[in-house]
């Protein structure tokens, strides 16, 4: 009987114990508020924490700042937000009523973060792109951005300021994403201080027409400069001079940029007195992946350079160079933008130099020559284009002028006869060039057209003052026109494009020496190609052209000759990826063209007093 008792009494303290706890454990409901603005803060973390300062648990409020849980009565609860200042409550202090949440409020605060420093690899790969840390290939001296792309592992600058990847020249030279330069940023990459640069990012097998990115794979890459921060959305740049007397030297430059979100501008000037040859600045280069664009001009009779020496010439060159260019690209919308480029260059130069030649023998003999010579430049080209890239649509027009005068003197006195000759040159040219992608379908359709008119002009004249036959002044005309146009449309074959383009070529080139002569060319060419990807950047392309050319050579009013050929120009090209690091291209092609001389005369030509 006392055992029964007993375990009664154990029982029944068990079940006043449970009670008790059952008691003390409190269901919440809460919804936590900034302060100030009252709105509701999301991802608060609760953490239930014991009179012993233990963490029994934690609860993360949902995007309404609001969470349920369960306490003691004992427990504290201690609310935590980036931000915020921590807070720390009784669970015996809330009270809520039987609908409505517990409302808690966090003070906003500023979160002063510890000092982290960030070591950027002076190379890494994001995807198709190679992205260069400048800062790592800094040394001592660096001033423009040319300077560090010559040390950049796979990028080779040349002589003249055009760029090339991995062997490649690039298709295109980007600031910040944006085309301002087009195939005339020698500017920007002699000028460009380097500290304005950040990355120089390389955009491997870049195609730059959207709607053909997937579609029509590229071998060629792509530079993008992106500035450091401190250089975005303000005007930068350098003006630097310096001068000598005795004799008087000049060599100054100016460089000013401002890239903003909407809008890119670049000025670059420079003048020089000491024998440097600016030319370079404003040259424009060809453009190796898009040749519909690309016409050579007519070659011309005359010699235009007057540099002889084997030295270099800013050790005998007497000259006062300036060049100049504006450049600015406007974006209209997302995909359209407008771009304006005008070139100018001149140079005034000459130089003197003498020799004297001693023959010995029964007859001495001294052969005393003195020479000088005097030359003068002027090209002016302004450019505007027009371009729509999306991913739908692709159309661009560029607009182009060229005005140009040259004139060059030359005197010689051999043993007190002197001759003295003259050589003016007027070459201009206006060309237009659009491009259109757009879909029909599945199916692609590509448009290219070129059109451009040339006029150069020369004339020699050339005079002696004992010898008669020197006395001669010759005029030469060169006066061509010529279009290219084609049309290609890409319609999808096994999974990859079948590619079928006509294109219609004409020139007339009419050359006037002591008469007119018509050298005409017309071409017809049809072309099946097919290209198979089988994986992203491996490809073999193959196709084979079929031209059909007619030739005409005549005077203005008598037909001469006529000649018709048809000609095959099949080509292959393979491109495979085997690692990461290397990568095998091939190609190969034939072709038969009409070897066809530029000039055209019924008389020998003079170049010069001294050559037919």
């Amino acid at each position: 009987m006392r055992r029964i008792l007993l375990l009664f009494y154990l029982l029944t303290t068990c079940f006043t114990l449970f009670a008790q706890q059952e008691e003390a454990l409190v269901k919440l409901t809460i919804e936590v508020r900034d302060s100030a603005s009252l709105q509701p803060l999301a991802d608060v973390m609760c953490r239930i924490v014991s009179s012993k300062g233990k963490m029994l648990s934690y609860k993360i409020a949902d995007g309404r700042g609001n969470l349920s849980l369960t306490a003691h009565q004992e427990d504290a609860l201690v609310f935590t937000l980036i931000g915020y200042s921590k807070r720390k409550i009784n669970v015996a202090d809330i009270h809520q009523t039987t609908n409505q949440p517990a409302i808690i409020l966090l003070s906003s605060k500023q979160v002063e973060l510890k000092e982290v420093v960030v070591k950027l690899s002076p190379i890494r790969k994001q995807g198709d792109t190679l992205v260069y840390n400048v800062g790592s290939f800094l040394q001592k001296g660096d001033r423009h951005l040319e300077d560090v792309l010559k040390k950049l592992p796979g990028i080779k600058v040349s002589e003249n300021g055009s760029v090339s990847y991995q062997g490649r020249a690039i298709n295109r030279f980007y600031i910040e994403g944006q085309d301002m330069m087009g195939n005339n940023y020698t500017q920007a990459i002699r000028n460009m201080p380097i500290n304005a640069v950040r990355n120089v990012e390389v955009l491997e097998n870049h195609q730059p027409i959207k709607m053909m990115q997937g579609r029509k794979p590229s071998e060629s890459a792509a530079l993008n400069i992106r500035l450091d921060k401190n250089h975005k959305a303000r005007p930068f740049g350098e003006i630097t001079g310096s001068l000598g007397v005795k004799p008087t030297v000049w060599d100054n430059q100016l460089f000013l940029t401002q890239v903003l979100k909407h809008s890119q501008t670049l000025v670059s000037a420079k003048m020089s007195n000491t024998g440097k040859d600016l030319s370079k600045e404003t040259k424009e280069h060809i453009d190796v992946y898009n040749l519909d664009a690309y016409e050579p001009l007519p070659q011309g009779v005359l010699q235009e350079d007057i540099s002889q020496e084997a030295l270099p010439q800013e050790r005998y060159l007497q000259n006062k160079s300036y060049s100049a260019g504006f450049n600015n690209i406007i974006t209209l919308s997302k995909d359209i933008t407008l771009r304006s480029n005008v070139l100018l260059y001149e140079d005034h130069a000459g130089y003197n130099q003498s020799t004297t030649n001693y023959y010995g023998g029964l007859t001495p003999i001294t052969l005393e020559t003195s020479e000088w010579m005097k030359q003068r430049i002027f090209r002016i080209v302004p450019t505007l284009k027009y371009e729509e890239n999306s991913t739908h649509r692709f159309f661009s027009d560029e607009l182009k002028y060229s005005f140009g005068r040259q004139t060059t003197e030359n005197q010689v006195v051999t043993n007190g006869i002197g001759i003295t000759e003259q050589i003016r040159i007027k070459p201009s040219y206006i060309k237009n060039y659009l491009s259109s992608s757009f879909k029909l379908g599945k199916s692609m359709l590509q448009i290219h057209s070129l059109l451009r008119y040339t006029d150069r002009r020369e004339e020699l004249s050339t005079a002696s003052d004992s010898l008669p036959l020197y006395n001669v002044t010759e005029c030469f005309a060169t006066r061509s026109t010529m279009t290219r146009n084609s049309i290609t449309t890409s319609i999808p074959t096994l999974g990859n494009d079948l590619d079928i383009s006509l294109q219609a070529y004409y020139r007339n080139n009419s050359y006037n020496y002591q008469g007119d002569i018509y050298h005409r060319t017309f071409k017809l060419q049809g072309e099946p190609g097919y290209t198979w990807k089988y994986t992203k950047q491996s490809y073999v392309s193959f196709g084979l052209p079929i031209e059909w050319t007619r030739i005409s050579l005549s005077e203005k009013n008598n037909k001469l000759s006529v000649r018709n050929f048809i000609a095959f120009k099949p080509y292959l090209t393979l491109q495979q990826v085997l690692t990461s690091k290397l990568t095998v291209n091939l190609s190969s092609s034939i072709s038969t063209d009409d070897n066809s001389l530029d000039f055209y005369a019924l008389k020998p030509l003079r170049e010069g007093y001294r050559n037919i």
